[in-house]
């Protein structure tokens, strides 16, 4: 298991951890200390996709903030998108590339002034 992506989940007041285990598989850890971590959800696979994961909820415009969806962005550009609760994640469509090119291990970050969430990919 390597790069992990953590967040803080404001619903569950806690921190997520999102973790590439092995193979196509990945899993999500639960800390309310960011020293002690528990298993929370995985090792569900994404196929194709490796490393580097990055996990956040994806604001739309008229929708209310629960009802944004999550997305699950992995090294080489593929994502899945679905739900989080702070307990479970689940796919409510089949994975995507979203990225093609040069571009590998993306990751993004918000709290920028305009409200934003900022993706920066390494280039190969």
């Amino acid at each position: 298991a390597r790069d992990p992506k953590v967040t803080w989940h404001e619903d569950s007041h806690r921190w997520i951890m999102a973790l590439w285990l092995h193979n196509h598989s990945f899993g999500l850890f639960v800390s309310t200390d960011l020293r002690s971590w528990r298993w929370l959800h995985g090792a569900f696979p994404i196929y194709g996709a490796k490393e580097c994961p990055d996990l956040f909820s994806l604001p739309v415009a008229g929708e209310p903030q629960t009802e944004w969806p999550w997305v699950l962005w992995t090294a080489p550009g593929i994502y899945a998108v679905g739900t989080f609760d702070g307990r479970r994640f689940r796919q409510t469509q089949q994975p995507r590339r979203g990225e093609f090119g040069t571009g590998f291990a993306a990751q993004s970050f918000h709290g920028e002034p305009w409200g934003r969430r900022v993706q920066i990919s390494w280039l190969r």
